[in-house]
């Protein structure tokens, strides 16, 4: 096994072959409701490497869910 500490983006365009992924599960910052310390990320481009390299017939989970603001959800959420 080994691990890799770099970008989620840069590591699935350099590292990860096309069409070889069957699942993914993730839960991404959303809704500026969690601090990194300064590091930022770009759904977009996460979103299409994923797309890339998962296979016909994989799955892609993508956990979010909205910021509450006055007892109510911001429906953010539906962007991703």
């Amino acid at each position: 096994m080994q691990l890799y500490n770099c970008d989620n983006v840069m590591a699935l365009s350099c590292l990860v072959a096309s069409e070889s992924v069957q699942l993914t599960v993730t839960s991404p910052p959303y809704d500026n409701l969690r601090e990194y310390k300064g590091f930022s990320w770009n759904f977009e481009a996460l979103a299409r490497e994923l797309y890339r390299v998962t296979k016909p017939g994989g799955v892609v989970v993508w956990v979010v869910a909205d910021a509450t603001v006055d007892g109510s959800e911001t429906g953010s959420s539906f962007k991703q």
